[in-house]
């Protein structure tokens, strides 16, 4: 049986559902079920466009002229060869670069919210 991204998550979302109102009843493991569905449809549901602006990162250039990522700390020690994405984190660190992974978002998704 195959199922496409969109037929899965509605059938998480229906779980999740029927889960919630069993969990609400009181049922322990109902709301254990309920939790793991809910971790499972976030993972398919994948990044929101604000979980991906807030990986944006930048490079933050101290007294010795080492730029360092503003979210991991890696340092990038040649400021002429700045890269658009921290090779440490794979933050994007420039406008192109975050544009380029909303719309692999958007591509992977259908939509970029």
């Amino acid at each position: 049986m195959s199922m496409t991204r969109d037929e899965i998550i509605e059938a998480y979302e229906s779980a999740v559902f029927s889960s919630g109102l069993s969990a609400a009843a009181g049922n322990e493991e109902a709301a254990r079920d309920y939790e793991r569905l809910k971790a499972g449809l976030d993972a398919l549901r994948g990044p929101t466009r604000e979980m991906v602006e807030e990986m944006r990162g930048e490079w933050i250039e101290d007294e010795f002229a080492i730029s360092h990522c503003s979210l991991c700390g890696c340092e990038h020690e040649e400021p002429e060869i700045i890269t658009p994405f921290c090779p440490l984190c794979g933050s994007p660190m420039t406008e192109k670069a975050l544009d380029m992974m909303l719309k692999r978002l958007e591509a992977v998704t259908g939509h970029a919210d």
